[in-house]
């Protein structure tokens, strides 16, 4: 592995357990009891971080594509994000 490779590998391993870390966190702060309460708190959390990064503005940053192509991978990013944490009482996916 050359240094350039090193590097960007460990920029992945801390982004990959830093998005564990605030998942984790996530559900837990979300994890209110009733599924349906639990769902609605992440739903309201996902809305409101969209909403605070599409409003962010990032034209002193970078360009008005690159903004806006930022604000666009972060919006999928936190649906993602916020998609994979699962109630306790949720199914096992796949089992």
């Amino acid at each position: 592995m050359t240094e350039e490779e090193q590097r960007r590998a460990m920029d992945v391993a801390q982004i990959t357990a830093l998005a564990e870390l605030v998942r984790i966190l996530i559900g837990e702060i979300a994890l209110t009891g009733s599924q349906e309460r639990f769902r609605e708190n992440l739903a309201f959390m996902e809305r409101a971080a969209i909403g605070a990064l599409q409003a962010r503005p990032l034209g002193g940053e970078m360009d008005e594509a690159t903004a806006a192509f930022v604000k666009s991978a972060g919006s999928g990013y936190i649906g993602r994000l916020l998609g994979s944490i699962r109630h306790p009482d949720d199914p096992t996916p796949g089992g």
